[in-house]
């Protein structure tokens, strides 16, 4: 509605007071999806979905975007939490830019993680072999 009213000559700060927002949300709102890939709109146009989590996705390189919608729409999950992780575990070849000290340290937690998950596994394995199973039932 706000976009079809600039479209068709309305001046922005008439449509601020008459709305009574702040022009800079307006400004805000008219770019909003600026850098977003089609797929990802289709995909979450008739969702809930918040301001700050549109700004993650911007982060992201378009098959990145559409992974993280599908993975969104896949969980009902939306917010801006969600999507923050969403971009701490996107590789570096699919973001934009630099990602931040916290974005960069949770993708070097996950992948010592995922180092040690084999460890994990075998430790698992030789502790479950060392138990007995409880027979009795009389305490």
């Amino acid at each position: 509605m706000i976009l079809t009213a600039i479209e068709k000559g309305v001046p922005q700060e008439r449509l601020a007071r008459a709305l009574n927002v702040n022009i800079h949300s307006i400004q805000q709102k008219k770019s909003l999806l600026d850098g977003i890939c089609p797929e990802a709109i289709d995909l979450l146009k008739d969702k809930h979905v918040p301001v700050n989590t549109i700004g993650q996705l911007k982060k992201m390189k378009p098959m990145r975007q559409i992974e993280s919608a599908q993975l969104m729409t896949a969980m009902n999950k939306y917010s801006i939490t969600y999507a923050r992780s969403l971009v701490a575990a996107t590789p570096e070849r699919c973001s934009f830019g630099r990602r931040s000290r916290s974005a960069a340290s949770a993708a070097i937690r996950s992948r010592s993680w995922k180092m040690k998950q084999p460890t994990s596994n075998a430790s698992l394995r030789r502790s479950s072999k060392t138990m007995v199973p409880i027979t009795s039932t009389s305490f």
